[in-house]
């Protein structure tokens, strides 16, 4: 959260401070001449101390400081905050395939995918719809679009491997933006993925389709490079498609970004994850706090009146 100014009236806040400031100290002078000549300043002296005339400051800074607040008052001050409140709906399509059991990234892709998810939606705010698709071999709508974050963000823990080997990542991109379609306003897919497309829907063919109802497709590509492994696993009681970590096609997760207005992104761990994804659909919130510096404003004059009525003013 951070204080920004909307209009900024800087010079004015220097002109303003700087000319209350020289016709303070011409006032205090004038005033200290007419002390001297009609009165006993050496007496004063002995009497108030040797600051009485020093201690009008606090009323010349009271002054400055009502002049500066009213005139940051009038730069529309707001304070602005980053929220998970896009524009549009989303959609998260996350691999569920086997590639995706590797604990290069901790506890291992998927979960780290899942648990991701589960934040951003569970921190998002405003009116958007949210949906999640899994996707292996074949396609699992696991969250159909909502504005209920709250159930969305914990049904997202019930995305498991898929049964069937491969990644779909055509049919992940197809069918999300079906889903989309369902709310009748245009939004955006966020694919997790740490495998080559490799059944399914021809990509080509998902991309003229998401460009066609005007779906941005965002694709992060997870996986670490330091690591690469060749194993088998196995779904269902039956050997998997061999997987090879990391073993996703850059090329092609870039296209499918790039063609759809959206940005692509590598991570080799959870720290990076997060960031993208929370990158993504991240939004700067305004809220307007001129009213409390006018206030404040109001407050220092009402103080300046008083301390002016007290030994604080400039002796005449």
């Amino acid at each position: 959260m951070r204080l920004v100014l909307t209009n900024e009236y800087a010079w004015l806040l220097l002109l303003v401070n700087g000319l209350a400031i020289v016709l303070y100290i011409g006032a205090t002078k004038k005033n200290r001449q007419r002390a001297m000549k009609f009165g006993n300043y050496e007496t004063l002296q002995k009497v108030a101390g040797k600051n009485f005339l020093k201690s009008s400051n606090i009323v010349l800074l009271t002054r400055i400081g009502a002049l500066t607040l009213l005139i940051i008052g009038l730069s529309s001050p707001a304070l602005v905050e980053e929220v998970q409140a896009p524009d549009t709906d989303v959609v998260f399509a996350i691999d569920s395939s086997s590639s995706m059991l590797t604990d290069d990234i901790e506890p291992t892709r998927l979960e780290a995918s899942k648990q991701m998810t589960s934040e951003f939606i569970s921190q998002m705010e405003g009116d958007s719809e949210v949906g999640v698709v899994s996707f292996a071999g074949d396609i699992s709508r696991d969250v159909d679009m909502t504005s209920d974050y709250e159930s969305a963000s914990l049904q997202v823990n019930t995305v498991d491997v898929g049964e069937i080997a491969g990644s779909a990542l055509g049919d992940a991109v197809h069918t999300s933006t079906s889903m989309l379609l369902e709310t009748n306003r245009s939004g955006t897919v966020i694919v997790i993925t740490g495998s080559e497309s490799s059944a399914g829907t021809p990509v080509n063919e998902s991309i003229r389709f998401a460009q066609t109802h005007n779906t941005t497709v965002h694709t992060v590509g997870i996986g670490d490079e330091s690591e690469v492994r060749t194993e088998y696993e196995i779904i269902g009681g039956e050997n998997a498609t061999r997987a090879v970590y990391p073993n996703i096609n850059e090329n092609e997760l870039r296209r499918v970004a790039e063609q759809t207005g959206g940005e692509f992104s590598t991570v080799n761990n959870g720290t990076e994850l997060r960031e993208e994804i929370m990158e993504l659909e991240e939004r700067e919130v305004e809220t307007s706090v001129s009213i409390y510096f006018i206030y404040a404003t109001l407050i220092l004059l009402l103080l300046e009146w008083v301390l002016g009525s007290t030994r604080y003013s400039i002796l005449p």
